[in-house]
């Protein structure tokens, strides 16, 4: 789907599609989904009996969140295929999402999965509209509403640790009346500011309802720190609504201090080492030093181990010559 406003916003790549970079993130997608008879539920199942395998993992893609904006105005159909390749939502039955631990069969309604896919959608309509110096519609604030209704408790938990402006806003609905009418409240001037402020609680709202955080792993030479989704693709939507809005094009992991970055040269690519501004060229030289000096001991011990030049080089992938040259310290050739 396309839209001239988050084109003029720069929410969008040349050929007009959303979506950001965000690697190395794992989604659980389920394998045996269908629709129900009425085509109101998504229903995953346990599939046959002894099926061993019942889902599969994938990593969110730039196109996902193009697809995802859209599903509100397609059939129960175009919902099915998206969760196919992209996973569900893990909604409750209040219809929160990122909620693993459900029965079997599970099942989530379409209406609950198009509420969402229009709430992602009047974000990024309201966001390009205030960085062009324009109000949001207020269609696309009427979206936002109904949380405490979609959620359950969530507002009730966030209440315990969040600032009462978070649970505050989201209840009365942003800029209109506490009545739950559609005016907007008497004592509220309108203003591009006023409204930045709104939505940026609207877009960290989903990030705590999705729970996005991060995990500590293995990494050379101790460990190292990476997003977490929780499997969840409601995560990976909220991140990258998160990320448009920050004006953020790719989010790393620093080959160097291990730490995530915003990236803003062009992607590295797969399985190459890349760095932060922090880390730059200085810490990229000292890895590649490093791994010649790795080459070069394993070149001379497998010489010493009777290995001919040519061997070598296949093991180490290098040049021959390279190989030569590293071992005329122990031999001339």
């Amino acid at each position: 789907m396309g839209n001239r406003e988050w084109d003029l916003a720069q929410f969008t790549d040349i050929r007009s599609k959303l979506g950001r970079l965000v690697p190395g993130t794992r989604i659980t997608v389920p394998l045996w989904l269908e629709l129900s008879p009425d085509a109101r539920e998504l229903v995953w199942t346990d599939g046959p009996p002894n099926t061993k395998i019942r889902v599969r993992h994938t990593q969110a893609e730039r196109q996902m969140l193009n697809d995802f904006v859209g599903l509100w105005a397609q059939p129960a159909e175009a919902l099915l295929k998206f969760a196919r390749k992209w996973g569900i939502l893990y909604l409750d039955q209040h219809g929160r999402p990122c909620q693993m631990n459900g029965p079997s069969p599970r099942r989530e309604k379409i209406e609950a999965w198009k509420y969402w896919s229009r709430r992602a959608q009047a974000v990024l309509n309201i966001a390009a509209n205030l960085k062009l110096g324009n109000l949001g519609d207020l269609d696309d604030w009427r979206a936002l509403r109904d949380t405490d209704l979609r959620t359950g408790a969530f507002l009730q938990e966030m209440d315990r640790y969040a600032p009462f402006v978070m649970t505050m806003l989201p209840r009365i609905g942003y800029p209109f009346n506490t009545d739950g009418s559609d005016s907007v409240h008497p004592k509220y001037k309108r203003s591009v500011e006023a409204e930045k402020a709104f939505l940026s609680i609207e877009a960290t709202l989903w990030l705590k309802l999705a729970r996005v955080g991060f995990v500590v792993g293995l990494a050379d030479p101790g460990w190292g720190l990476w997003l977490d989704y929780n499997d969840c693709l409601f995560a990976a939507i909220a991140l990258q609504l998160a990320l448009v809005l920050a004006d953020v094009e790719a989010l790393f992991t620093c080959s160097g201090c291990h730490r995530p970055y915003a990236r803003t040269k062009k992607a590295p690519k797969p399985n190459q080492a890349n760095f932060c501004d922090e880390c730059g060229r200085r810490k990229a030289l000292q890895r590649a030093d490093e791994k010649r000096r790795r080459k070069m001991a394993t070149a001379q011990q497998l010489y010493r181990e009777g290995v001919s030049v040519h061997d070598i080089a296949t093991r180490v992938k290098a040049m021959p010559e390279t190989v030569r040259r590293w071992l005329r310290r122990r031999r001339k050739f």
